[in-house]
């Protein structure tokens, strides 16, 4: 065994040494001396008991030996430069050599992520004339020396250069490339990372010899990464007494095609000194979508003064990275600054030319007025500051102020119309919308307006063509009006579109002169003045009698008299052949009968022979029929 890799490995703690002899396939319960004892036995060393039989193959022996010097600096809290990297300031790794200043400060962790500003995504085949063109290599693996195909990071403020290999960037498919700190800092532009680096990236690896899942086998394959720390006291102070600074774990899809967003991997074990937390509350099983976004994890509550250890594991088969960072908060101005220049006037008029179709240039294509909206599709209201994305095209645009309220609270920057993603530095105010804006506000209840090819604009019930460019002279601050040429009225019509009287306005003839030239409409024109015509027309139509309305209910005929009133006998009226039937009907009947001699059969025995019972008197029975005698009780004794 080295001496080197000795002295390493005595450094070690039980916990690293476990981390070594499970990465080594080897038995990892017993004491520290035990543990260094079999890990002695792995590199040819003779062991009392005997059990560890070490390796053949060199190339098995130098593998451990590099996992070592791994494991001990990730416990120092230290990028891994490699076991031929030179702690006074030179590094012999490809043959390449950096500045002793900058190998010095990945020695003490303090890698900056501002390095010197430029880069276009671009990627170079030679990594050693990469480093020489400008920007220091700065990658996740831990190695800073420039090898194999490399990309470096679009941001102007970053500009470092990483291998292809290890970000899982394809040089042969192109497109735009950012490194990991840059992506943490646009995915969420409202925390600003300091310049006090607390651990370096890093990537989540596979762990061999581990179970893929407790309790059965998946597809996905067991990823850990562990990080260490330090945190003074005045720093632990400042995390715990307010919400303008956090300690942030932040991670990141490598490869992903949001670049923009922060990407918690599926099944995610958070670890802060061995307690969890949670870095998501949608469902482990559940991939991201490409509108959704993860928040990054505040762990500052849960750690101590001095030495920290932070662990994530995963199983998921994509490649994560883990940023570990200290961020401050921004306020509404700082963030607002980040945006883009504000457009000039022409700049303006220029692309909404070009998005309108006015600049083609293609004579045989006629391109139609387009109809832009003055409402905000957040929140529905109209627009007081407008914005867009200058990614997204057509005659779009958004309020400011909504916009990044929403941003705040979802971190999603996309635009609302297209939902295209797009960061902070890409948000720029719409000059164009801006002008229109600043020419209606006597208008509010204006909520779109038609704009030409040519770039110019109308609110609606307008003929008069406008423009955001102010005129050479004599105009100050006021927008531009381009009045169209007066064309022919038809007969009767004035100005406004009504008919006047007599032909013309204030009841006086005109005559329209000049040669044909001048007198000839366009489509457009004949068509606007035939609409006036029919309104002006129909303004001036007497109104038409209401129609008259019969009520049915107010007839005379086919009214039903009410009926007369009941006699009190009974409900229904007196019984027919009684005394009192025989008075409503006004015909003294008794009196026949009796003149006949008929009054003993007609009151009793020959109704009874008939069927019908004999009736009785009037007087005697209340005027019921004597068969109902035995029924009703006349006699309420």
């Amino acid at each position: 065994m080295d001496a080197k890799v000795r002295k390493k490995m005595a450094a070690l703690r039980i916990r690293e040494l476990q981390q070594v002899l499970d990465r080594l396939g080897l038995e990892k319960k017993g004491r520290k001396a035990d543990l260094q004892a079999r890990i002695a036995a792995y590199f040819g060393e003779p062991a009392a008991n005997g059990t560890v039989q070490p390796p053949r193959e060199q190339y098995k022996i130098d593998a451990a030996a590099k996992l070592i010097d791994q494991v001990f600096s990730a416990m120092k809290g230290l990028p891994y430069l490699g076991p031929d990297a030179n702690a006074a300031g030179g590094m012999a790794l490809g043959g390449a050599g950096l500045p002793a200043g900058l190998v010095e400060a990945a020695a003490v962790g303090l890698i900056s992520m501002q390095q010197a500003p430029g880069g276009t995504g671009a990627a170079a085949a030679n990594g050693h004339a990469t480093a020489a063109a400008g920007g220091a290599v700065r990658c996740i693996c831990g190695s800073m020396a420039s090898r194999g195909v490399m990309v470096q990071c679009e941001a102007l403020e970053c500009g470092v250069w990483q291998h292809c290999e290890c970000v899982h960037y394809d040089a042969a498919a192109g497109g735009a490339f950012m490194c990991e700190g840059c992506r943490v800092a646009r995915a969420d532009p409202f925390w600003r990372a300091t310049n006090r680096a607390l651990a370096p990236a890093a990537k989540l690896v596979h762990v061999p010899g581990r179970p893929q899942r407790p309790g059965g086998a998946w597809d996905e394959l067991y990823s850990h990464l562990r990080r260490d720390f330090q945190l003074p006291h005045a720093l632990l102070d400042s995390l715990r007494a307010g919400s303008d600074t956090q300690l942030q774990a932040c991670s990141v899809l490598l490869g992903d095609s949001v670049s923009a967003r922060l990407h918690w991997p599926r099944h995610a074990e958070l670890r802060v000194n061995n307690m969890q937390y949670r870095p998501y509350g949608r469902s482990g099983s559940l991939k991201l979508g490409a509108n959704a976004r993860d928040e990054p994890a505040s762990v500052g509550t849960l750690c101590f003064h001095g030495r920290n250890a932070l662990s994530l594991s995963a199983a998921d088969n994509r490649p994560f990275c883990l940023v570990l960072q200290l961020a401050r908060r921004r306020s509404r101005a700082e963030v607002m600054a980040l945006m883009a220049p504000p457009e000039t006037a022409e700049q303006a008029l220029e692309r909404v030319r070009q998005q309108a179709g006015g600049g083609g240039g293609d004579d045989e294509l006629m391109m139609g007025h387009s109809v832009m909206s003055l409402r905000c599709p957040n929140s529905g209201m109209r627009i007081v500051k407008p914005a867009r994305f200058k990614t997204s095209g057509g005659l779009v645009a958004f309020d400011l102020t909504t916009f990044l309220d929403l941003a705040e609270r979802t971190r999603k920057w996309q635009c609302p119309h297209s939902m295209q993603a797009g960061t902070v530095q890409d948000l720029v105010v719409d000059g164009f919308v801006q002008r229109v804006l600043a020419s209606l506000q006597a208008r509010p209840e204006v909520m779109e307006v038609e704009v030409a090819p040519s770039g110019e604009w109308r609110a609606p019930g307008e003929s008069a063509w406008r423009s955001i460019v102010e005129p050479a002279a004599g105009a100050g601050a006021v927008a531009h009006i381009k009045a169209e040429a007066p064309a022919a009225l038809p007969s009767g019509v004035d100005a406004a579109g009504t008919s006047a009287p007599n032909g013309g306005a204030n009841g006086v003839g005109v005559q329209h002169g000049g040669s044909d030239s001048e007198g000839e409409l366009s489509e457009r024109e004949e068509m606007r003045h035939a609409a006036a015509s029919v309104a002006a027309a129909a303004r001036n139509r007497p109104p038409e009698p209401e129609p008259e309305v019969i009520m049915l209910s107010d007839s005379d005929d086919d009214v039903t008299p009410p009926p007369p009133p009941l006699p009190p006998h009974t409900a229904w009226g007196p019984l027919p052949g009684t005394e009192a039937a025989m008075a409503q009907d006004g015909h003294d009947w008794i009196g026949d009968l009796l003149a006949n001699g008929d009054a003993d059969d007609a009151l009793g025995g020959g109704a009874a022979e008939q069927g019908g019972g004999g009736w009785a008197s009037a007087e005697g029975n209340g005027g019921v029929p004597m068969d109902y005698r035995g029924v009703i009780d006349l006699d309420p004794d």
